[in-house]
Order: C-alpha cells, then sequence, then structure tokens
C-alpha cells in the first residue's frame, strides 16, 4: 500500500501603509474674546487613520479645551476664554502609519 503525504504552504504577506502622508488642511484658527464661548475646528486629511492629536508646544487658552471628532479627522478647540493674552500654540497629528504632520 503507498502512503502519499500532502504538503500545504501558506504564505502571508504585509501589506505596508501605503497611502499619502498626514496633512493639517487647517491654515489657522480666528482669534477669540474673553468670556465669549469660543470654537474651531482643526482638520487633518491623507494617510490612514485614526489619527492621534496632541498640543506639542504652548498652551490653550484658560477655558479653552481640546474635543477630538468620533472620527478623529479632527480636533476641535471649545470653551470660554477667561484670560485675555497671546496665546501660541503648535499642533500636531500622527495616522496609523507614523506619519506626522504640525502647525502653529
Amino acid at each position: 500500500m503507498k502512503v502519499w503525504k500532502l504538503s500545504l504552504l501558506l504564505a502571508l504577506f504585509a501589506s505596508p501603509c501605503v497611502a499619502s502622508s498626514v496633512t493639517i488642511t487647517t491654515p489657522s484658527v480666528p482669534n477669540g474674546t474673553v468670556k465669549t464661548p469660543y470654537s474651531a475646528i482643526i482638520r487633518a486629511s491623507g494617510g490612514c487613520t485614526p489619527y492621534a492629536w496632541a498640543v506639542i508646544d504652548g498652551t490653550l487658552p484658560t477655558g479653552v479645551s481640546r474635543k477630538l471628532s468620533t472620527g478623529t479627522t479632527s480636533l476641535g478647540l471649545l470653551g470660554t476664554p477667561t484670560v485675555a493674552a497671546v496665546y501660541s500654540f503648535t499642533v500636531s497629528v500622527s495616522d496609523c502609519g507614523k506619519h506626522v504632520a504640525k502647525a502653529s
């Protein structure tokens, strides 16, 4: 009696993220006024989601906080500023492929 051996080869290939790099598409945010509700949206596109947002330099105005969109493609700045001053800050966004964009 002849015995046959059957061999199977399973090959898996991982595809690297080939999407374009992420870009912040909002060029600037509007000025705010003390004791007046403030709202601004910073948007990004490209790359692959989900995005991770961060304030990497400076601080947001006192009374204003950040809120991620449910799809992570935008960062909301919301609140009521309480202290009049000039605020400078830099935000960064990174995509699932570890591409990073920054805007000040």
